[in-house]
């Protein structure tokens, strides 16, 4: 009986979500699913495609320039940030592990005598390609382009392209070999 409940309740919870993302962001596709709460401020500049599931504790943000735009069937883990003061996009059929941050802009530091919070964003907009699978706890910076097919290995740093179905490791993130 209790499992029932549990089922029953998961269900409400994860059609609540789904309902209220479909609020508050600009578009969100057929039969994406969001199994639970989320992170938005008011913003309409992200776009999700059809089929896409996210996990509890996804974070989207976005200042006055940026926009996200993630693809189809697109699976998005647990607690994985999205941070755009410029561009990212997600190509189709991509998989972000738990505890992933993708984030497009630094804070300059350059100025001494000026706090770094108060310093610029350098911001470069960020690709992810289609069929990529990034593993647990990476992130990927600004400017950086991963290519279709690639795999990225847990914990990794990506600070520049990786090559469509290379993969890779380390921070900084290196190819190591190539899928086949």
């Amino acid at each position: 009986m209790i499992k029932l409940i549990y089922k029953l309740l998961r269900f409400l919870m994860t059609g609540y979500y789904t309902f209220m993302a479909g609020r508050l962001l600009q578009s969100v596709g057929r039969n994406t699913v969001f199994e639970g709460m989320f992170d938005v401020p008011l913003c309409h500049r992200v776009v999700i495609g059809d089929e896409c599931l996210f996990a509890p504790g996804v974070s989207f943000v976005v200042t006055d320039t940026g926009s996200i735009t993630l693809g189809n069937r697109i699976y998005i883990g647990r607690n994985c940030v999205l941070s755009s003061d410029t561009g990212i996009s997600i190509g189709d059929n991509t998989m972000l592990a738990e505890f992933v941050s993708v984030i497009d802009a630094n804070h300059s530091f350059e100025k001494n005598g000026l706090p770094i919070r108060d310093q610029d964003l350098n911001a470069l907009p960020i690709k992810i390609g289609s069929d990529v699978w990034i593993g647990r706890g990476c992130a990927i910076l600004r400017g950086t382009t991963v290519g279709d097919g690639a795999v990225i290995g847990a914990n990794s740093v990506v600070t520049r392209d990786i090559p469509a179905y290379a993969v890779a490791c380390g921070a900084p993130a290196r190819v190591i070999k190539y899928r086949t």
